[in-house]
């Protein structure tokens, strides 16, 4: 689980209000999303969410967290799909063992 995986999967669960939706919105079973968000705050040092039963809502760490995290989170996300297109065109001209 990279830093990236874990702040998007933040920025989901903040924007969704919940553990389940953002689940559903990642394709992700909601165990691998508590864990995202665990390992984020033990990594920041800080409770970034407040939860209940009903919704989770974010703390005033975790507010202040939520544009820097959208920030990277869509940083990293252009990255990969460039990289993805980038690697695509190279393996169509590159011929490997001919």
């Amino acid at each position: 689980m990279d830093r990236f995986d874990q702040m998007t999967t933040f920025v989901r669960v903040a924007e969704l209000g919940g553990s389940a939706a953002a689940a559903r919105d990642l394709g992700a079973a909601p165990s691998a999303v508590t864990t995202h968000i665990q390992a984020l705050e033990r990594r920041l040092g800080a409770r970034l969410l407040n939860r209940n039963t009903r919704h989770v809502k974010p703390t005033e760490v975790g507010e202040a967290t939520t544009g820097t995290a959208w920030m990277f989170s869509i940083a990293w996300n252009r990255r990969r799909i460039w990289w993805n297109r980038a690697w695509r065109i190279t393996s169509e001209y590159v011929s490997v063992g001919s």
